[in-house]
Parts: C-alpha cells; sequence; structure tokens
C-alpha cells in the first residue's frame, strides 16, 4: 500500500522487515517461467549516508547470491532482475547497507522469506 503497486496474483511474494532498529519495509516478488525467473523489490528505506548504499540478496543455507545494487525509482528503492540461473532454493531476501562493492554482505537492514 506504501508504494501504490498492485502486485500480481501468479508471484512468490515476501515481505521483508526491519532487522536494524529502523522502521524500513520492502516486499519482494519471484516469478518462474520455464527457464527464467524474474525478481523483484520494492522497499521503503530512507536515503544511505554519503558513501553507503543499498544492495540485494540471496541467501540460503551459509550462502549468498549478491543480486546487486537497489536504485530510486517508484517512490522507493528498487531491483527487478531476470536471471536464467536456478535460484528457487534462495528462499530468504537481504537487503543490506554496504560501504563496499563486493561480495560480503555487511550489514542486514532488511530480511524476509518467500
Amino acid at each position: 500500500e506504501k508504494f501504490n503497486t498492485e502486485i500480481p496474483d501468479d508471484v512468490e511474494k515476501a515481505e521483508l522487515v526491519d532487522v536494524s532498529d529502523g522502521d524500513g519495509s520492502a516486499i519482494a516478488t519471484r516469478k518462474v517461467e520455464g527457464e527464467k525467473t524474474e525478481l523483484a523489490i520494492l522497499a521503503d528505506l530512507p536515503d544511505p549516508e554519503t558513501g553507503k548504499f543499498y544492495e540485494a540478496w540471496l541467501m540460503k543455507d551459509d550462502e549468498n547470491k549478491k543480486l546487486g545494487g537497489l536504485s530510486i525509482a517508484k517512490g522507493g528503492w528498487v531491483i527487478e532482475q531476470t536471471s536464467t540461473e536456478d535460484i528457487g532454493d534462495y528462499k530468504t531476501v537481504v537487503i543490506s547497507l554496504e560501504e563496499t562493492s563486493d561480495n560480503t554482505l555487511e550489514k542486514q537492514v532488511l530480511k524476509g522469506d518467500f
């Protein structure tokens, strides 16, 4: 409701809640069609401090898969991707606050499960 966006009925949904003592939130959707998976995250988060940025991750067990940085759009922070990689086993979605662009997840901000 915050984003005034309608989510289709034919997608998996995950509500991401704040895990960092803030009041952010997000919704993630995932739709598998044949060999491709469409993934979208729309987050309500404050602007990060100078020099920091938000990144999206998928997690399973002790394995993290970086999706990339979020950008401002649609009244919030957004990332949309289409993958041909099998990511169905990754059930947890995380938004992190980062200082360094690498493959290390720094500070978890939002988290939720499909």
